[in-house]
């Protein structure tokens, strides 16, 4: 079975590798904490998996309709370790390709913000090649909205910087 949102198949299969639900947008910071904090990595990067829920988190649409007030200001922060180790392979992620990831991973985010959701791009790795810091330049809504972040101080001031930025861009509004 597959759903569709901005033109773009998504393979819906549910409970596959997820371990917890997705939080639903809240003003409760503790709640949003605690599940931050119940949080593991582990295994591949599928960057465009990641970015469609994002970005269907921040719509008016079900089931996250908590973002649908047309006066606020809506940013998608992707965090990763830059690389797609993961692509599509039918209605699963397990392929190899990840110069097909990167690809839909750009298309996802001219998407985006083609639906006036602001990007910022966060890269916490120290090993990524020059091709991924540039995949993530792309996605940004702008190139300083990329942040290289190889430490957890450089994370703190990305994250506080992209959220001074779309304050910024608000009250310019």
């Amino acid at each position: 079975m597959q759903a569709e949102r901005g033109g773009q198949s998504i393979p819906v299969i549910l409970d596959r590798t997820c371990g917890q639900a997705i939080t639903e947008l809240t003003c409760d910071l503790n709640a949003v904490k605690m599940n931050i904090a119940d949080l593991t990595a582990s295994g591949n990067t599928y960057i465009p998996a990641g970015m469609m829920w994002g970005w269907r988190t921040l719509t008016d649409a079900e089931p996250f309709s908590a973002a649908g007030s047309p006066d606020r200001q809506r940013l998608l922060i992707l965090m990763t370790d830059g690389e797609n180790t993961r692509s599509q392979m039918g209605t699963m992620h397990t392929g190899t390709d990840t110069n097909a990831a990167n690809a839909l991973t750009l298309d996802l985010c001219t998407a985006i913000k083609n639906s006036e959701i602001k990007i910022a791009t966060i890269s916490y790795s120290s090993g990524t090649s020059a091709a991924d810091d540039q995949m993530l330049t792309d996605c940004a809504s702008s190139a300083s909205m990329y942040y290289d972040a190889s430490n957890p101080s450089d994370l703190e001031k990305a994250f506080a910087n992209a959220t001074e930025r779309i304050n910024e861009i608000r009250l310019l509004r």
